[in-house]
């Protein structure tokens, strides 16, 4: 006789030896049908990202008044998929003289509140927060509702710009690993070491650049089979990128 909980063989018909059961009032729990987690994910998120191989993330241009005074606003970009298709936006929430202020003294280690749109829709599709921090950031990702999708961990290197992008459960499914002589290319690599995405800052030209913090991104998330949830903090990176390392270009 095999226990049908525990699986302990004997020769007892009526009860367990080992875990105590009783076979005649067992009844073994029916198995729950396997539910894919990428269908119970938000509409917004698979739209924005479930069959694009590349995106374009393109800051706002500022006005001309915040070069003279040297005031910045609160960061927005636009998100476009091949063709030049707006399919998003992302706005920085940042409102009021206080945030305002943060924004002027704290620079790129002001605490982060970002929400990513659906273009068609205006639904929420991402929202990601990142604390103040003296050296290294920490950016989450969640659903609307709440659902944290990942992270994004800026990480110690004194030649090559690293990141650690974290799963939900917090485990490193993938890394950033960008040499100091490429400064505008920032490579995904998988835990083998390989280049699976590549996340590059594009040229916006000469006036954009040296005057401005306004950064163009060419996200390529490659061949590899990336979940959603793991496009989504892809995406992220390369916001929190822009932050860490383009955000004060005249400063």
């Amino acid at each position: 006789m095999q226990c049908p909980k525990c699986g302990h063989r004997q020769s007892n018909t009526q009860e367990c030896e080992a875990c105590g059961i009783i076979f005649a009032k067992y009844r073994q729990r029916p198995s729950r049908p396997h539910r894919n987690r990428e269908q119970d994910l938000d509409p917004s998120i698979q739209i924005l990202l479930r069959d694009q191989e590349h995106l374009f993330i393109q800051q706002h241009a500022i006005h001309w008044w915040e070069i003279l005074v040297n005031w910045e606003q609160a960061n927005q970009y636009f998100i476009k998929e091949m063709g030049n298709r707006q399919i998003g936006f992302v706005y920085e929430e940042s409102y009021g003289f206080v945030n305002a202020l943060t924004r002027l003294l704290l620079g790129s280690h002001r605490p982060l509140k970002i929400k990513v749109y659906i273009q068609r829709s205006n639904d929420i599709a991402l929202e990601l927060s990142r604390n103040f921090f003296f050296l290294f950031s920490d950016m989450e990702v969640v659903t609307p509702d709440g659902v944290r999708l990942g992270s994004v961990h800026r990480r110690f290197g004194l030649i090559y710009k690293r990141y650690d992008l974290r799963d939900e459960r917090g485990n490193v499914f993938a890394t950033i690993k960008s040499p100091m002589w490429r400064l505008w290319t920032f490579p995904v690599l998988d835990q083998a070491g390989n280049q699976q995405a590549v996340i590059t800052k594009k040229w916006s030209g000469f006036a954009q650049e040296y005057l401005t913090d306004a950064d163009n991104f060419m996200l390529d998330f490659g061949k590899k089979n990336w979940s959603i949830a793991q496009k989504a903090v892809i995406f992220s990176a390369a916001l929190s990128i822009d932050f860490d390392f383009f955000e004060n270009n005249q400063r």
